[in-house]
């Protein structure tokens, strides 16, 4: 059990955070096993790329010794993933007349969030609510997914955000924190959005043509 209790000052080949890292590394497997399977257009592999690069910065920042420029990464791409969420419906299920300036909303929201996350350092809560506030533009077609997608996807769709949600709770509270050396807040965290991803990337490729 040693080799998987945290590390903070890390080293070269031992991660900071092993589990966060098996759970990131398993959130790129199954994006990339999806990909293979699905051989989606462009505009919906937007989505599992989304995801592939936000665990990838995850994990170079779990494994490397801590450096403040990997966590700005991880954290804008994670602005990145919540803007190309509907990405995939709206490039593959509206007109043009009513995709581009939803488009434009998501394209201003990510660049905020990013110049954010690059110029500043935010507490928790202010993290939090800046996450939110990215995904607000999404809400321009909450009504429009009972259309788009039968029960049983609309459902997984839907809990995907519900999982968002609770994963974003964890981080804020940094709780349940059930054995901090080894599977703490962050290990929950990561467990629960490994979920959601899975949902929301599943859902996305085998349903919007």
């Amino acid at each position: 059990m040693y080799v998987l209790r945290h590390e903070e000052t890390g080293r070269r080949l031992r991660p900071r955070r092993p589990l966060v890292c098996a759970l990131d590394i398993t959130g790129m497997a199954i994006a990339l096993v999806l990909l293979a399977a699905y051989r989606p257009s462009a505009t919906v592999a937007v989505l599992p790329l989304a995801v592939i690069a936000m665990y990838a910065a995850s994990c170079a920042y779990h494994w490397l010794p801590e450096s403040s420029m990997l966590g700005k990464l991880d954290h804008m791409l994670i602005f990145v993933l919540i803007g190309v969420t509907l990405v995939p419906y709206w490039g593959m299920l509206l007109p043009w007349s009513e995709a581009w300036w939803r488009f434009a909303l998501v394209a201003f929201a990510i660049a905020c969030g990013c110049a954010i996350k690059a110029f500043t350092v935010l507490q928790r809560g202010a993290s939090a609510a800046a996450y939110v506030a990215a995904a607000v533009p999404l809400l321009t077609s909450a009504h429009q997914t009972a259309v788009w997608l039968p029960i049983a996807p609309l459902v997984c769709f839907w809990a995907g955000v519900g999982l968002y949600l609770l994963q974003l709770a964890v981080y804020t509270a940094r709780r349940p924190d059930p054995y901090p050396e080894l599977f703490g807040y962050r290990e929950v965290q990561h467990s629960i959005l490994l979920c959601a991803t899975t949902l929301h990337v599943s859902v996305a490729l085998a349903y919007v043509r």
